[in-house]
C-alpha cells in the first residue's frame, strides 16, 4: 500500500499506535473497535480536462482506537466501490468508471452527554483504482472529513448510531499503466456519507515492563 512508501506516514502510525498503547496502560480508559456500513454520495471534479463524474456507492470501515472521559482517538479505515459517471461535459454515451477506494487516518472523536457525538478525521493517504472500463490508472491524495452521530436510543441493548459525515478529499497524484506518474493539480473529491456503526469496548491491561 502506497501509504508506507512515505516515510513520514509510517513514522506517524507506529507513533501513535505506541502513545494509544501507553495512555491505556496509564489511565485505564477502553479499546474501541467501530465497525460501520453505509452509503456514500461524491462529486469528483478534474480541472486537467474539465470533467466532473459523479457517484453513489455503498461503503464500510472501522475506527479501532482508544476511549477515555468521552473521547476517543485512533485510526479510521474506510472502503467503497464508486462506479464514477462522467456528468461534464454531457456526451451521450457518458463514461462510467468502476474504482475501488481505500483511505487511512488518524481521527478524534467526543461523545455528549445526550446521545450525541462528534468527530474529525484527515485522510492520510486516499486512493481511488479503477477495476473496469478502458481506464487503468490510480487517484491518491489525501484530505479530512467532519461527522455528527445520534446514538438510536430507542434499540435496546445495543449502541447504534446514525452518522453524517462530509469529505473533502484532494487528488494530489494519478498513477497510469506502467511505471508513468503524473503529478495532478490537486483536483478535489466532496463525498457526504450516510452510515450506521456499532462501537465495542475492551478493558485492556497494556503494560510496559
Amino acid at each position: 500500500m502506497s501509504i508506507f512508501k512515505s516515510e513520514w506516514n509510517r513514522i506517524f502510525i507506529i507513533i501513535s499506535v505506541i502513545l494509544f498503547a501507553k495512555i491505556a496502560d496509564a489511565f485505564g480508559g477502553d479499546v474501541v473497535i467501530e465497525p460501520y456500513i453505509g452509503m456514500v454520495h461524491g462529486e469528483y471534479n478534474s480541472k486537467n480536462d474539465s470533467t466532473k463524474h459523479q457517484y453513489d456507492s455503498f461503503s464500510f470501515g472501522s475506527k479501532a482506537g482508544y476511549r477515555y472521559m468521552g473521547f476517543d482517538g485512533g485510526l479510521d479505515f474506510t472502503f467503497s466501490t464508486p462506479t464514477m459517471e462522467q456528468r461534464m461535459p454531457i456526451e451521450n454515451n457518458p463514461s462510467k468508471t468502476d474504482y475501488f477506494r481505500w483511505g487511512i487516518g488518524p481521527y478524534i472523536a467526543y461523545q455528549f452527554p445526550i446521545l450525541l457525538r462528534v468527530w474529525g478525521t484527515y485522510f492520510l493517504h486516499s486512493s481511488y483504482t479503477a477495476r473496469s472500463g478502458d481506464r487503468n490508472d490510480t487517484l491518491s491524495g489525501s484530505g479530512y472529513a467532519l461527522g455528527v452521530g445520534y446514538q438510536l436510543s430507542f434499540i435496546p441493548k445495543v449502541d447504534v448510531f446514525l452518522n453524517l459525515e462530509m469529505r473533502r478529499l484532494t487528488i494530489s497524484k494519478v498513477e497510469g499503466s506502467g511505471d508513468s506518474k503524473i503529478n495532478d493539480t490537486e483536483n478535489p473529491i466532496t463525498e457526504l456519507m450516510l452510515s450506521l456503526s456499532i462501537p465495542f469496548g475492551f478493558n485492556m491491561d497494556v503494560s510496559f515492563n
